[in-house]
């Protein structure tokens, strides 16, 4: 009986360390456009004026490229730390990766040198003519966890909703929303 519990507590302090070491590790920001070295010198688009102009004229879709909004993000975006943990670690900047049907907003934190990062997945929903994003699940690094354990990070995650509240709006005011890959689609027309 000594020995089945001391392989039951072996096999699940293995699985916790494996989850630490997953987690730990950064999420891959390779395939994200708009993140790299030669992006930081390229031109930003204003997707707010975008976005205030589609609503106004409401005449023809309007395509956001995941370059254009990563660099808008970078232009607009200043975080810090808030809290116990301000000293040891510092906000570095949001990314979004568009695939089709669904968006991956990834926050990255320096810790000390080494990046960190956290990533919520969300869709479209439609619900009696208004528009919702539904959090499907997420991720601390590389381990992907479901929606539940993301509890600890949605305090940033709401103050990067407050910060880009004026454009969320105006995204949510579209007629049409999709995620296609590398592109978000916008219908504004009636």
């Amino acid at each position: 009986m000594k020995l089945l519990v001391k392989l039951l507590v072996l096999t699940g302090l293995s699985g916790l360390t494996g989850a630490a070491i997953v987690g730990h590790r950064g999420a891959d920001l390779g395939s994200v456009r708009g993140t790299g070295p030669a992006e930081a010198s390229a031109q930003v688009n204003d997707i707010a004026d975008m976005l205030t102009q589609a609503g106004i004229k409401r005449s023809a879709p309007v395509e956001i490229a995941e370059a254009d909004l990563n660099r808008f993000l970078a232009a607009t975006l200043s975080g810090r730390q808030a809290g116990r943990t301000r000293r040891l670690i510092d906000f570095e900047k949001a990314v979004v990766n568009l695939e089709p049907g669904d968006a991956n907003v990834i926050l990255c934190w320096n810790l000390e040198g080494h990046q960190t990062t956290t990533s919520l997945h969300l869709r479209v929903t439609q619900e009696k003519g208004e528009h919702r994003f539904e959090v499907t699940h997420g991720a601390y690094g590389r381990m992907p966890v479901a929606r539940g354990f993301m509890a600890a990070v949605m305090p940033a995650y709401t103050a990067l909703m407050a910060a880009m509240n004026p454009e969320i709006r105006q995204v949510l005011g579209m007629t049409k929303i999709h995620f296609a890959k590398d592109k978000l689609v916008l219908d504004p027309r009636f």
